[in-house]
């Protein structure tokens, strides 16, 4: 049987981590493999991420158009940290009940990530918990989950539901 890849992305609410009872219920740890998605606010003062660059001692680096901080890079990494930080307690539960688990992070608009993320990645299933609404209607409405059907309606991943 081939390993059935489920995409959870979580909202840091004990409501939105509900849906992995579901997942355990519906697929067997050795039938599927996790990945467990935090979307955050990215760091307030800062810009974009930061480019990797190589610096040699022969080169004369210009001077920045703009004012930098020199931190960035970390506080990007802490912002990062923090959200697996999210992640890891359910990460680990399952991981002991023998559960393939990834984890994955990205900053800034929620049902946009969550799009770009099944997009490049191509999941077979992607589960979250909802408040009950119910119909194809409610999918296209306000929220990140309708947000997504939505951008993607013909997205390369089965989107399913968890009522709670």
């Amino acid at each position: 049987m081939a390993e059935i890849h489920v995409f959870v992305p979580l909202d840091g609410s004990e409501f939105s981590r509900s849906v992995i009872g579901a997942v355990r219920s519906l697929f067997e740890p050795e039938s599927a493999r996790i990945t467990l998605f935090r979307v955050g606010d990215a760091p307030a003062h800062l810009g974009g991420p930061p480019a990797r660059r190589t610096v040699t001692s022969e080169m004369i680096l210009p001077e920045p158009d703009e004012p930098t901080h020199v931190w960035d890079s970390q506080e990007w990494e802490s912002a990062r940290q923090r959200l697996r930080d999210e992640l890891s307690p359910p990460a680990r539960q399952l991981q002991r009940d023998g559960w393939r688990v990834e984890v994955a992070t990205a900053f800034g608009d929620p049902a946009e990530e969550i799009v770009a993320w099944c997009e490049e990645n191509a999941p077979d299933i992607v589960a979250m918990a909802t408040h009950g609404r119910t119909g194809l209607s409610r999918a296209a409405g306000p929220g990140s989950r309708g947000r997504c059907w939505a951008a993607s309606p013909s997205a390369r991943c089965d989107a399913w539901r968890y009522r709670c």
